[in-house]
């Protein structure tokens, strides 16, 4: 290889890390934020399946992020709710059985003078069919 090829690839190469560190940066970032909000950040498959759940889980919905990975959106929604979602998303089907879980939430009333503070936590429980 001549010299000029070898200045060309070496300038490519370097480009290409520069590029490579930029983008690993920018996806740190991204992470931290993601992990750093109260809200629920979700990536979902086609099928509803959890790809990603940031750690906001575990205080909205009472599980720990890695145990969202690989089970279906679906399995979270109350069954009543379930097929009023379907016919909103008729491209949807569930396939798996609904898992409840128990969940203490707080809710905020805003005013016009201010945020109150939150009521006293209730306790969501599954019910009875």
């Amino acid at each position: 290889m001549d010299t000029s090829n070898e200045a060309t690839l070496s300038a490519r190469i370097k480009a290409l890390e520069a590029q490579n560190a930029a983008l690993e940066e920018e996806k740190r970032h991204y992470q931290w934020l993601a992990e750093s909000t109260t809200d629920l950040i979700s990536r979902h498959a086609r099928d509803g399946t959890f790809l990603y759940a940031s750690q906001a889980a575990r205080d909205l919905l009472g599980y720990e992020p890695e145990e969202l990975i690989g089970v279906s959106a679906y399995q979270l929604f109350h069954p009543a709710d379930l097929s009023d979602l379907l016919n909103k998303s008729p491209g949807s089907t569930i396939t798996t059985v609904f898992i409840s879980k128990p969940i203490a939430f707080g809710l905020r009333q805003v005013t016009t003078s201010g945020l109150k503070p939150p009521a006293e936590p209730a306790e969501m429980l599954p019910q009875a069919s």
